[in-house]
């Protein structure tokens, strides 16, 4: 088992291969200083204010899921399995 077993397999992730990602929409100014998001204070990072609403999450898990889809189908291209 290797140091990144925490984030792409091990014992949590069952028998095949495990990724997430946290997802943070960006705009303009969205921090005091550009930046990381992750230089926020916790309370800041997670507010009810910044979440999105049911309807603009379920876009936003549209477009990224098309966008993956694309990206798996040209990845599957070049290196048949």
């Amino acid at each position: 088992m290797t140091e990144w077993s925490g984030f792409f397999g091990g014992a949590d992730a069952g028998d095949g291969l495990h990724m997430h990602w946290h997802i943070f929409p960006r705009r303009a100014g969205d921090t005091p200083e550009p930046g990381s998001v992750w230089k926020l204070d916790k309370s800041e990072l997670n507010s009810d204010q910044y979440r999105l609403d049911e309807e603009e999450l379920k876009v936003m898990k549209k477009m990224l899921n098309g966008e993956l889809d694309q990206l798996l189908s040209s990845t599957r291209a070049n290196f048949p399995v």
